[in-house]
């Protein structure tokens, strides 16, 4: 978006418009002596207006990161004082003042948490979705994207999403501790340990998700055989050294 003037002209029409109306008031005085004194009257004009002016731009263009930063912290002391309402109020006012900044993402992912803890996880899932759109690396985002849609009963989403995110964080211990217990609550929805909801949307999957979650599965599983056979290693070794 161009910057504006005060009068809805852009910065560029409002600094050269008094140049052209110059050069032309200078053609007139080639006839036109006494057209001499409006072109004197006019470049005093421009020089006494551009001040104003930027001073105006400069306020202006700060403005909407104090109301930003002001809503944030708002947001963050209704949360704080567990007055989750007010704070998704506070959070939406901060996302609405500049969508795309960081401070944007980082009130969607604390408005994701709000409508957690409201249960509301249809909206906390689309909140943590639109914050990693702006913050592909922020790890919280897709925590909260995989446990919003976890509570949903969509397993296998929440597994993509947070696949997506240890890709581009593959250091965080957190989001792969995260990701370990979605394929768990998915391995066991896949073996009939789950119903309702979430037995209901086995289902709504094609074929390749299906191979994909039975891949899943499958990986669990051999991580279970892993430590039952590192358990019974280490019970060998104790049972080795007190004899």
């Amino acid at each position: 978006m161009r910057a504006q003037s005060p009068f809805g002209l852009s910065v560029l029409e409002w600094w050269f418009m008094p140049h052209i109306q110059s050069s032309f008031l200078f053609f007139l005085t080639q006839t036109h002596r006494s057209s001499f004194l409006l072109l004197l009257s006019l470049n005093m004009y421009r020089m006494l207006t551009i001040f104003p002016l930027l001073f105006y731009l400069s306020t202006h263009s700060n403005m909407s990161e104090t109301k930003e930063a002001d809503y944030k912290a708002q947001g963050n002391e209704a949360y704080k004082a567990k007055n989750y309402e007010l704070a998704i109020e506070h959070y939406s006012k901060a996302i609405a003042a500049a969508p795309q900044s960081d401070t944007a993402a980082l009130c969607l992912c604390n408005r994701a948490i709000c409508h957690g803890v409201l249960k509301d996880w249809v909206q906390s899932a689309d909140d943590a979705q639109r914050c990693v759109g702006i913050k592909p690396d922020w790890v919280k985002g897709y925590q909260r994207l995989g446990i919003a849609l976890r509570k949903q009963g969509k397993h296998f989403e929440a597994v993509q999403a947070l696949e997506k995110g240890t890709k581009a964080n593959p250091d965080s211990a957190d989001l792969k501790k995260t990701l370990d217990d979605a394929k768990a609550k998915l391995a066991k929805q896949l073996s009939g340990g789950t119903s309702g909801m979430e037995s209901s949307s086995r289902g709504s999957f094609g074929k390749d998700a299906q191979k994909a979650m039975e891949s899943i599965k499958e990986d669990f599983l051999q991580q279970q055989r892993r430590q039952r056979q590192l358990k019974s290693q280490v019970k060998k070794m104790l049972s080795l050294t007190f004899v």
